[in-house]
């Protein structure tokens, strides 16, 4: 509902201007295609446009807690033995890595 009432105050400012008939139209046809797909859900992720949107600037500004530099100790396990041995099958195949 914003999205439409933003796509129509838009629309009446653009037919505000002393323009001629032909650049208003082609300006509103072209700000209601832009906003198209805000308005319709994706089917992969069953979100709107502006949902999908809001998501990826918040991820995209987000704090990112493990950089390149840190993640070099990161290893994949299946569970913890002791404070210092843990399981990996995926690196090791089934064998014990001392960290």
């Amino acid at each position: 509902m914003i999205i439409a009432a933003w796509v129509g105050l838009t629309i009446m400012f653009i037919f505000g201007f002393q323009w001629k008939l032909w650049i208003k139209l082609l300006s509103s046809s072209i700000m209601i295609l832009i906003s198209l797909p805000l308005i319709i859900t994706n089917k992969k992720t069953n979100l709107k446009g502006w949902q999908y949107l809001y998501y990826k600037i918040n991820f995209l500004f987000s704090y990112k807690k493990y950089s390149k530099n840190k993640t070099i100790l990161l290893v994949p396990y299946n569970k913890v033995i002791d404070d210092n041995y843990i399981a990996t099958h995926v690196i090791l195949k089934g064998t014990l890595k001392k960290l």
